[in-house]
């Protein structure tokens, strides 16, 4: 970028070192929180903290992802009046789960946009099949996914938003651990009104950085 940027006026960096979730790409949160020591002054830096996506219940659990972390992630403020709406369930098995997370396809609200993500394929896959099973139309994210449930890995949703999210937090094994909380944090912020978080207990999934509060038990 200074190679880039060396005969500009001025430079303007975009990011949310919250939401950095490629390192094995090479992508990091570094180069945002130390843009003021590569570049010539002056320097300003402009927090863009509204969310105008989600409601208020929704910001108010991935605020929670983050709360507990040893960096100095910004937190988000609810721009809407939406209250939204979150809720938490555990599981023993993940074939209960992935029925679970079925039946909330089956019942979704045919003029709301709707997707399951999910840290793995493997996991993706076993809901695939009970989808299939259940006549559930679905697909992956684009053009084609109109009226369907979308499938999803977290990563491949970044960017990406939907009325109603189904997190599947199951059998993956975590990585780096602030990148991990950052997975759960940018899938938790794709959803505008509802997220549902289904999860195993275990201490290796991504369950580990949700905030506190009794799930129901399924």
């Amino acid at each position: 970028m200074k190679f880039w940027t060396r005969q500009a006026d001025s430079v303007c960096v975009v990011g949310d070192c919250a939401q950095t979730i490629y390192s094995f790409t090479g992508s990091s949160g570094w180069f945002l929180s130390h843009a003021e020591g590569d570049f010539p002054g002056p320097y300003r830096e402009i927090c863009l903290s509204s969310n105008y996506r989600s409601g208020r219940e929704v910001i108010r659990c991935a605020n929670g992802i983050l709360a507990l972390s040893p960096e100095k992630y910004s937190l988000l403020r609810a721009a809407t009046k939406a209250r939204g709406r979150v809720e938490k369930r555990r599981f023993k098995d993940f074939p209960s789960l992935a029925l679970f997370a079925c039946s909330l396809a089956k019942a979704r609200d045919p003029s709301k946009s709707f997707a399951i993500l999910a840290r793995t394929r493997k996991d993706l896959a076993e809901v695939a099949s009970r989808l299939s099973s259940e006549a559930v139309p679905f697909g992956p994210p684009g053009p084609e996914a109109e009226g369907k449930v979308v499938l999803s890995t977290l990563h491949a949703a970044k960017g990406l938003e939907w009325d109603e999210v189904v997190l599947i937090l199951g059998t993956e094994r975590g990585g780096e651990e602030e990148e991990e909380r950052r997975v759960l944090y940018v899938g938790a912020t794709r959803a505008r009104e509802k997220l549902f978080i289904l999860f195993l207990s275990s201490p290796s999934n991504l369950s580990r950085f949700l905030p506190f509060n009794p799930p129901k038990s399924c």
